[in-house]
């Protein structure tokens, strides 16, 4: 990941984090995929089908199984693989979790960006950019489990790629087991080419821009005040 001055160009920076310090940009982390591995100090490969986890199915009812093999890192890109196995299929998950940990403090913006090629489209693939909870040392998260200590989506798309989603998952003082969600769309072609996906994460708001075009926001009176601890004011956030 990476950051830079807002006067600078992003082409050919593959990842960013970085906090705006008065929108005079602070480099907080840097994944720029040198070498040919994963940085093991950053990243951690998440195997499996998540019964490991408590989630059989990671949660979405998906049907492939997650291996580290399916990551590789060459000639500066992370390249994640989705591949037919047997009967199966196979692809990578890979978090930052108990690594890397960010969010904005009070007045702040925090900007996180990463530099993504989607596949040709094809059914049932659902590549994903996105950030949740960092958990305490005893594994509690700060407002509870899924959703109500939040998600924050930086990318998705589903199947055929010309459509791309920015949300964020909450629970509201009801704790509703399926949470609230809130969701902004922007279409176009995204596959076959890098695009830049960000997010700016101030304490009272999250937009969402592709290729410097901002496309959705939402703030804490969109949410509710209550809610919005649980979605994107924690400061205990991390990218996953």
């Amino acid at each position: 990941m990476y950051g830079w001055p807002k006067h600078e160009s992003a082409a050919g920076r593959p990842l960013g984090v970085i906090c705006d310090a008065d929108k005079n940009w602070s480099l907080l982390w840097a994944d720029e995929f040198e070498g040919s591995a994963l940085d093991a100090s950053s990243w951690t490969p998440l195997e499996g089908d998540g019964s490991a986890y408590g989630i059989p199915g990671w949660g979405n009812e998906e049907l492939q199984v997650y291996t580290a093999g399916n990551a590789a890192v060459a000639g500066g890109l992370l390249s994640i693989s989705a591949e037919r196995s047997g009967s199966g299929f196979t692809s990578a998950r890979l978090t930052t979790a108990a690594k890397r940990a960010f969010a904005p403090g009070q007045g702040e913006t925090l900007r996180i960006e990463g530099r993504i090629q989607l596949p040709p489209g094809g059914d049932g693939i659902w590549p994903a950019f996105w950030m949740l909870p960092a958990a305490a040392p005893n594994g509690s998260l700060p407002y509870g489990g899924w959703p109500r200590s939040g998600e924050i989506d930086i990318m998705e798309s589903v199947n055929t790629f010309n459509q791309i989603f920015g949300s964020i998952h909450y629970g509201l003082p009801q704790q509703q087991a399926g949470g609230q969600l809130s969701q902004s769309t922007v279409t176009g072609i995204f596959s076959g080419a890098y695009h830049l996906y960000v997010i700016d994460w101030s304490w009272d708001q999250i937009s969402w821009s592709v290729d410097g075009m901002q496309y959705g926001a939402v703030d804490y009176v969109r949410v509710y005040t209550n809610a919005w601890q649980g979605s994107a004011a924690s400061r205990n956030s991390t990218s996953g």
